[in-house]
């Protein structure tokens, strides 16, 4: 006697081991402002608060922000360019005090039409609970009958009930802030929040917030493109 799954089976299965996503976005764009005059870009650094930083988050922050911050219909300047030319200091991590990020943004018309600057406001991973629950599945039993005229092959379905208990399960979750401003002006033209959190229901998913930034950070630059190219 054989037991077999049933295709049904194997999809509540997999939906079982699916994780739980949230995401939200809010966003506001001057929809004055012609994209299509854009031809040179400031690309600031990530700013990370403290209470986020313990050595390894920021470091993965900044170099997943430098593979992603990506837009190849422009020029791209970067803050350190910029700091050298107006002679402003840069501290060890490469950061500038808020004051004179204002100040750049709104004296460097010259060299760069907008500026990008965004903020990690949330960055970690907690818990919540999740009640416990039941789900039935069916398998299908095979059984073999032999008699002189042959064998005969019986598929009998048994319902099967399956308890899952209820506990504490892992979520990642991410938070940022994006500012594009137009350096002429030093008005923002462009604004967006992003939350993303996933819940890992089971041991098949390791979610942690650095892939949520990356998701976040991909998505912003897209549409960002997108707007470049629309406006060609």
């Amino acid at each position: 006697m054989k037991a077999k799954i049933s295709v049904c089976c194997l999809v509540v299965l997999l939906m079982l081991i699916c994780s739980t996503t949230f995401a939200e976005k809010s966003e506001w764009v001057d929809k004055s402002y012609n994209f299509s005059n854009i031809k040179t870009v400031l690309i600031v650094d990530p700013a990370i608060p403290n209470e986020i930083k313990n050595g390894i988050t920021e470091n993965e922050i900044k170099d997943i922000f430098k593979e992603k911050a990506v837009l190849p219909k422009v020029k791209v300047v970067y803050l350190s360019d910029l700091c050298k030319i107006l002679n402003i200091r840069m501290d060890a991590n490469s950061t500038i005090s808020p004051e004179d990020l204002k100040f750049i943004i709104n004296n460097t018309s010259q060299y760069a039409d907008v500026a990008i600057t965004s903020t990690v406001t949330n960055y970690g991973t907690g818990s919540e609970y999740r009640e416990g629950y039941s789900y039935n599945t069916t398998t299908y039993k095979t059984s073999y009958i032999h008699s002189k005229n042959g064998t005969t092959t019986i598929e009998t379905p048994v319902t099967e009930t399956h308890n899952v208990s209820g506990g504490n399960i892992p979520v990642a979750y991410t938070t940022v802030r994006w500012d594009v401003y137009e350096t002429s002006a030093g008005k923002p033209i462009f604004s967006r929040i992003e939350s993303r959190s996933r819940a890992s229901n089971t041991l098949f998913d390791n979610t942690k917030p650095r892939d949520l930034y990356e998701r976040i950070t991909k998505a912003f630059f897209n549409d960002l493109n997108h707007k470049l190219k629309k406006n060609k």
